[in-house]
């Protein structure tokens, strides 16, 4: 089979017409790659799916067997059998990291005037990875799994901003029930075994994302940091006192840091630094862990109130991630108060969110009022509480359920 005929086998691929879009829009720019990362099985190869749908072009799986061997020099091949073949000049490049100097191959589509769009696994593919190995020629984009607007859009439901007004409101309360307890992988919103999946994923992270990629010797260490993470989301981390807990395990400090920052580079956790006025005061202060996806928690100690607060924080993230000027997110703590979420655009604090899934009426002024005076505090102009069912507007606070203060993020849908 020659290459044209390799290129003929993947353009007579069923991808399905009817893909759902995601939330994620890039930024086309003339002479740079757009290079798609993020966690395995959050949807990279569906999103390039969709794109080349709408953009037609060749589409290349480089982890195919048919492409075993293939180098950046045999990339000349393929653009003359796309030249032989005709179509737009535009490349989507699946798993572009199986190929050992991948970066030559896309900057040679790039200067012969072709579109490219590349996906990796999370293990050769990081940002850091490519704004080094494209030498400024790739736009990185971070693509989590489904929101909680994507996840009513993969369930029948469109999720514009009016649904509170609409019959099938009444269905969002389970749904959301549902997203806080499995997550937003893809396959389990389409209703795969969230157990079974999210076990095969999460060893995929530890085995092929961090242990093989770092040369990881000691995975007894390894695994327990990762059940660490599992059992403790959305609480305080402190390097010294998980040093200790695994001091046993023969493991120094530094070697417990680079544990941590090779998941947090695997996107398996993310880390919260707390808000200061200094970087050092920032650097000392505990961080708060959360998932990449709720889901994961079914592996660990699960907690719904830690659920609701880790998907607050990946809703924050998508939307400081599509932010002009860029958004940031911390905690905020001071003498005897706390925010779970300080938000800030340009520098700037713009947003305190706190989470409680439940506020009982004897305590909810208070609650309401310590979070104003703290958003005050921070010279914050909005403050929020996102609970699992309550609303509420008391002074310049507003209290909302999870599922409707969702839907106010950017929807693409309407």
């Amino acid at each position: 089979m020659d290459i044209v005929d390799v290129l003929r086998y993947f353009a007579d691929f069923n991808i399905p017409t009817s893909l759902k879009p995601r939330e994620l829009k890039v930024e086309e720019m003339p002479g740079k790659a757009v290079v798609i990362t993020g966690p395995r099985r959050a949807g990279k190869t569906y999103y390039l799916y969709w794109l080349m749908t709408q953009r037609g072009g060749i589409y290349v799986d480089f982890e195919h067997p048919l492409f075993e061997g293939f180098e950046p020099r045999d990339v000349e091949v393929l653009v003359e059998a796309h030249a032989r073949l005709g179509g737009p000049k535009a490349a989507y490049l699946d798993e572009v990291q199986a190929v050992e100097g991948w970066e030559k191959a896309v900057r040679y589509l790039l200067d012969r005037g072709y579109s490219v769009y590349a996906t990796g696994s999370t293990s050769a593919l990081l940002a850091g990875d490519v704004a080094r190995e494209m030498r400024g020629r790739g736009l990185t984009y971070l693509l989590l799994p489904l929101s909680f607007r994507e996840y009513l859009h993969f369930k029948g439901i469109d999720p514009r901003p009016d649904l509170v007004w609409r019959p099938e409101r009444h269905a969002v309360a389970k749904l959301q029930e549902e997203y806080l307890k499995f997550g937003g992988f893809p396959e389990v919103a389409l209703g795969g075994d969230p157990y079974r999946l999210l076990k095969e994923y999460l060893l995929t992270v530890v085995v092929r994302d961090v242990a093989d990629r770092h040369g990881v010797r000691n995975r007894a260490a390894l695994d327990a940091v990762v059940a660490y993470v599992l059992n403790n989301y959305g609480r305080y981390l402190t390097y010294s006192s998980l040093h200790r807990l695994l001091k046993q395990r023969g493991v120094t400090k530094r070697t417990v840091i680079n544990y941590v920052k090779y998941l947090e580079e695997a996107f398996f956790l993310f880390q919260v630094k707390r808000f200061a006025k200094s970087t050092r005061e920032a650097e000392a202060a505990p961080r708060k862990i959360y998932l990449v996806d709720t889901g994961y928690g079914l592996l660990g100690r699960k907690d719904p109130s830690r659920d609701l607060e880790n998907a607050v924080f990946l809703e924050l993230l998508r939307r400081a991630l599509s932010s002009s000027p860029p958004a940031e997110i911390y905690y905020a703590a001071g003498e005897k108060w706390e925010v779970d979420f300080l938000v800030t655009v340009g520098g700037q604090p713009a947003e305190a969110v706190q989470v409680a899934a439940e506020l009982h009426e004897e305590n909810m002024e208070r609650e309401v009022e310590a979070l104003a005076r703290a958003a005050r505090r921070l010279g914050a102009r909005k403050a929020t509480v996102v609970t699992l069912h309550q609303e509420a507007k008391l002074g310049m606070v507003e209290v909302k359920p999870f599922w409707r203060w969702a839907l106010e993020g950017w929807n693409p849908y309407s």
